[in-house]
Parts: C-alpha cells; structure tokens; sequence
C-alpha cells in the first residue's frame, strides 16, 4: 500500500487530490481500476471526475472494475461507458453475506488499483470489505470520503 499522503495533497481540491493519486501509481502496468464504494456516498461528481481522470491517464484500455451496486459503482460504470471505457462488473453469485463478500474479492483480485468511495465515518460496507481483501493482500488501495479527503479506518 503506498504511504500517507503529504499535508499539500490534502489541502488540495477533490480533482487535485485525485490527479495526485493516479500519477503517483505509474501508468505502466495500471489498466484495471477498482472503483467501489457506500450506497451512503453522496458525491457522484467526484466519482465521475475520478472516472474521467483515470481515462485520461491510463488511456482508452483503461478497465473500470466494479461491483455493480446502486451508487458508486454504477455511476462509475455509466462514467467509464460514457468515456468508451471497459466496464467489467463482478456481480455476486448468491444474495448472501458470503455471495457479497467472494464478490468483493473478486474485485480486489482483479484490479491494479482500488479506489473506494465512502463517508467519513462510516466504519462498515462492502466497499470496506473489499478494501481489506487489498490490505491483507499489500495491495494498494485509496478511500476518499465525500470531499475528496483521503482517510482509513486502520
């Protein structure tokens, strides 16, 4: 996981802040980026931005990968569509606790890059979940509350 961002990243603008993240992870090998997040977040303006971003960084074979809730990942999906980007959605084999989870692990198995999309505050979602499968994992992973500030709940 790449480390604490500096106090000048944070007092940055949300498009700032995310421009940041995306240069400091080098475009070489990134083409699957992970974008989930809570059905609580409300700012679909910064995932859309972050979407945008992602394609003018990464390029046209840029893959959005998502878990096709309602929010987030949708609206990052429509975003990635509307760009002519890939959209790959892991959907959950069973509407269960486990069929959510093996579905959250999925998606951070199949990313360069995770980003979720969560509230401040908000201790628990499956946007958590999958976070953590990138955690145990050393995988990177970013979350952003609904200004644009990075935080982590460990």
């Amino acid at each position: 996981m790449i480390g604490h961002l500096p106090q000048s990243v944070i007092a940055m603008t949300s498009e700032e802040c995310l421009n940041r993240i995306i240069v400091s992870v080098p475009g070489s090998g990134v083409s699957r980026v992970g974008i989930v997040g809570s059905r609580k977040f409300a700012n679909r303006e910064l995932v859309e931005s972050f979407v945008r971003l992602c394609g003018a960084m990464y390029g046209a074979d840029t893959h959005i990968v998502s878990g096709g809730c309602v929010g987030v990942d949708t609206w990052a999906a429509d975003a990635a569509e509307s760009l002519g980007l890939h959209v790959v959605e892991f959907l959950p084999k069973t509407k269960t606790r486990e069929g959510y989870f093996a579905r959250n692990k999925q998606i951070a198995d199949n990313c360069d890059l995770l980003v979720a999309f969560i509230p401040k505050g908000q201790e628990r979602s499956g946007a958590w979940n999958t976070c953590n499968w990138r955690r145990k994992a050393g995988l990177t992973y970013f979350v952003f509350d609904e200004e644009g500030q990075r935080w982590n709940r460990w």
